[in-house]
């Protein structure tokens, strides 16, 4: 971390998401923007399975993409809707971000804070 100037914290927060989360971690982070670019970097750190990390790679990846087909294809046959389906889409997307990544890098699990204790 610190030869990327990325606080020894993060590095321990991002160690503690890819535990508690695995394959699945993996798969919700191919649906969200920006963290689906870095989310190797942390698997590749606690040394996940890689036929495993392929597998939902292809799995997030491909449902993003389809999603991305279905809404361009409905979008173009509804022009007046088309800032809802923005809205909704950008909405969904926060959410998703809030629950996997933001709230779960802030708070450390019990477990963690036990062995602290130790």
């Amino acid at each position: 971390g610190k030869y990327f100037l990325v606080p020894e914290a993060k590095v321990h927060a991002a160690e503690r998401w890819c535990e508690r989360f695995g394959s699945f971690g993996v798969f919700a982070a191919r649906l969200l923007p920006v963290v689906r670019h870095l989310i190797g970097i942390p698997m590749g750190i606690v040394k996940m399975d890689f036929k495993l990390y392929t597998l939902f790679t292809f799995l997030g990846s491909a449902i993003w993409c389809s999603i991305l087909a279905w809404v361009g294809i409905k979008a173009s046959q509804d022009q007046d809707r088309i800032k809802w389906w923005v809205v909704g889409f950008v909405v969904v997307l926060a959410i998703i971000y809030y629950i996997f990544v933001h709230r779960h890098m802030r708070h450390p699990t019990n477990s963690s804070n036990q062995d602290k204790q130790k």
